[in-house]
């Protein structure tokens, strides 16, 4: 019996790294038709991604979240972009990061993902947390309060 001061807690599972491989593909694939998923994360220049846009529709009309998983360090669109992630974490806590560059990478993840699915992501965050990093944040909150402003992520 639970006590009256413990509520239920709902969780919400998110698979991220959706096109990282056609075995991550199959995977998410596999958990939502269990009923185990709730929400996947995409990575949009990663090299499964496009083999795997189907899947993303069939989940979506399942009323499954899809969201930009967003991507500096492994598959990111654009050059110059892809570093590795302690690089990444330093330059951005010392305020080195080309914000130009960085808000012009945040756009081609977001226009390759509208693209992809049609419409835009259910959510947005970062494939090992890059979307928390100084200079990456601000560029993805302006962005996104730019690009959906009348119904952000």
């Amino acid at each position: 019996m639970t006590s009256p001061l413990i509520q239920p807690t709902r969780l919400c599972l998110c698979a991220d790294d959706f096109g990282q491989h056609a075995g991550v593909n199959d995977a998410v694939s596999r958990l939502a038709d269990i009923g185990r998923l709730h929400a996947v994360g995409v990575l949009v220049g990663a090299p499964a991604c496009k083999a795997g846009a189907p899947v993303l529709h069939q989940l979506a009309a399942r009323g499954i979240d899809v969201g930009l998983h967003l991507d500096l360090t492994e598959f990111p669109l654009l050059p110059g972009t892809r570093q590795p992630l302690g690089r990444l974490i330093m330059r951005a806590m010392l305020h080195r990061l080309d914000r130009k560059h960085m808000r012009a990478e945040i756009r081609a993840q977001l226009d390759a993902f509208e693209a992809t699915l049609g419409h835009a992501p259910a959510f947005v965050d970062g494939h090992q947390h890059v979307h928390q990093l100084p200079g990456v944040r601000d560029e993805l909150l302006a962005e996104l309060s730019a690009r959906y402003a009348a119904a952000l992520p």
